[in-house]
């Protein structure tokens, strides 16, 4: 009985940790200019994310061998699928870019649904 009592305790504090911290984004790069990134997510809806100098750009693996590092924001190239991490502070300029480097339509392209 206790078991299923700390179980169920244990999954509600994960929730509620994990609602309060999704800030992101997740879609295929549709245009990048200067300052800003455009993300097509579901439904066709687009985005416009804000970049500057403290943005990271970082490589999202998906799959083994997991070796992720930093991308540089050339990696930033139209058709590529991204999950964009927000500041906190603005919702609207990015504090990471993981950019996945899978080819599209493949079977590890985590944007696969949205192609």
């Amino acid at each position: 009985m206790w078991r299923k009592a700390i179980v169920v305790a244990g999954f509600a504090v994960s929730v509620a940790a994990g609602a309060g911290a999704s800030s992101g984004v997740v879609g295929i790069i549709s245009g990048v200019a200067g300052k800003g990134v455009q993300i097509r997510m579901r439904e066709k809806q687009t985005q416009v994310i804000g970049v500057d100098d403290k943005t990271a750009y970082m490589t999202w693996a998906t799959h083994k061998p997991w070796q992720q590092g930093e991308a540089g924001s050339r990696a930033l190239a139209i058709g590529r699928c991204v999950n964009v991490d927000l500041r906190s502070g603005d919702a609207n300029v990015a504090k990471t870019i993981w950019i996945n480097s899978d080819a599209e339509g493949s079977v590890f392209d985590p944007c696969k649904g949205l192609r």
